[in-house]
């Protein structure tokens, strides 16, 4: 008879993810989580994006959705149904092995809730591993862990997608290849207008097979109006968008068009013959000392070396200097006038250094800049990620985190040709 009862229970689980949601976390799921549920058992819908604000249940669903996966897809009665030929595994990333085990602590959680599924787990469950009677297997991992690339599996969820960074997203298709089902759901705060997240979330064109769920703060019966007014007149607006609305969001001030930036974004890229240039942000006391190094090949600007140096002896900073100037068989060193000092020590170690006045010459830096941009000749390897970021966040009027892009720039100061401030549109021949 108790076989029997679990048996129905199953049935009733299987037939509808909302119910089981309910007996296994003793919540009703809030509208946009429902949402999720409803698609949950179609196949088909096999890559999922969710963004959403902080504190609304994301990381909660996502520890349903495994342990839902793993053991209800890898009962021998369902496995048929849905046509596996093997029992079903969850793949679970965060940006931090913390952050896994957070979203990973919810499943046992609702393990302990459900007599059923405990007494199908097979020996002993761990803080990062569970494995199921009928070979169901959930595993939780940081993302920044080597051995993450060593596994495949039929589910693959990351959590916290923009923190995972975008090294994990790109080898998503490679965890799940050849298993079938395969499905991959990322889900994320949108808090990182530059991340590969939030250009899956907003180019539909790139994307298009990805069904994309939002999760709206105002549709959480928990959240007032009167917070939520509260929380806008107390943030930023691209914070409050971001953070709380769970919408893409950019600074109004920010210089260079997110869009261009992601066209600069490759691969790598690999020296050629042409001028090799260093521009060198000196930091002192709060600032990091930003190290940019870029090679002319054409009407191409490629990104070689970039590096942010934190307070080290300032000997030891001008040997490093040195010894890239020489790697890189540099041409000149641009380094910003106020630091005469350090300048000159540069210059007695015999590199070519070219003092630029950055204060005076900043407006005309930051339009050489913003053309290479535009016109998509900047091009900067996926591993700059400290550069792309501060690229996608400048604003002159925040005045920090600006140090990468501020030595990129003086290596701008000639030999970029710019659009003319007025152009012929029309000539009209006189009679």
């Amino acid at each position: 008879m108790k076989e029997i009862r679990k048996l129905l229970r199953l049935d009733r689980w299987f037939s509808n993810p909302v119910d089981a949601f309910r007996d296994w976390t003793g919540n009703e799921p809030f509208p946009y989580q429902k949402r999720v549920l409803d698609v949950l058992n179609d196949l088909s819908v096999n890559r999922i994006l969710i963004c959403s604000g902080s504190g609304l249940g994301k990381t909660y669903l996502l520890a349903f959705i495994s342990l839902y996966c793993s053991y209800i897809y890898s009962y021998p009665k369902y496995m048929k149904t849905l046509g596996l030929t093997e029992s079903y595994s969850v793949l679970i990333a965060s940006g931090s092995l913390p952050q896994a085990q957070y979203l990973y602590e919810h499943t046992r959680r609702f393990i302990e809730n459900v007599p059923e599924i405990e007494e199908d787990i097979e020996g002993v469950s761990t803080k990062t591993f569970t494995k199921f009677r009928h070979g169901g297997t959930i595993r939780a991992l940081p993302s920044a862990e080597s051995s993450l690339f060593s596994y495949h599996a039929n589910l693959f969820i990351i959590d916290e997608g923009v923190e995972a960074g975008d090294k994990v997203i790109d080898h998503a298709y490679r965890i799940i290849r050849g298993k079938y089902p395969n499905r991959i759901i990322i889900a994320s705060t949108p808090h990182r207008a530059e991340s590969r997240f939030v250009e899956m979330w907003e180019n539909r064109g790139k994307y298009r097979n990805w069904v994309r769920f939002h999760f709206d703060p105002r549709e959480n019966p928990m959240i007032t109006r009167e917070e939520l007014e509260e929380a806008m007149r107390s943030m930023p607006r691209d914070k409050f968008e971001s953070l709380i609305l769970g919408i893409p969001s950019r600074s109004p001030n920010a210089v260079f068009d997110i869009r261009d930036l992601r066209e600069c974004r490759v691969d790598n890229v690999s020296m050629g013959e042409g001028e090799v240039r260093m521009g060198v942000d000196w930091g002192f006391t709060v600032s990091k000392t930003g190290i940019v190094i870029v090679q002319i090949e054409g009407r191409e600007w490629n990104v070689l070396h970039c590096e942010l140096v934190s307070h080290p002896r300032m000997e030891d900073l001008l040997g490093k200097i040195e010894s890239l100037y020489r790697l890189y068989n540099v041409r000149t060193v641009y380094c910003d006038l106020a630091q005469k000092g350090e300048n000159q020590r540069l210059r007695e170690r015999g590199l070519p250094v070219v003092e630029v006045h950055f204060s005076k010459e900043r407006g005309l830096l930051m339009n050489n800049l913003r053309a290479l941009i535009e016109q998509h000749r900047l091009r900067i390897p996926e591993r700059f990620v400290d550069l792309f970021q501060q690229l996608a966040r400048y604003d002159p009027k925040r005045g920090k985190d600006d140090d990468l892009v501020d030595a990129l720039a003086m290596t701008t100061l000639t030999g970029v040709a710019r659009r003319p401030k007025w152009v012929i549109k029309k000539i009209v021949r006189r009679r």
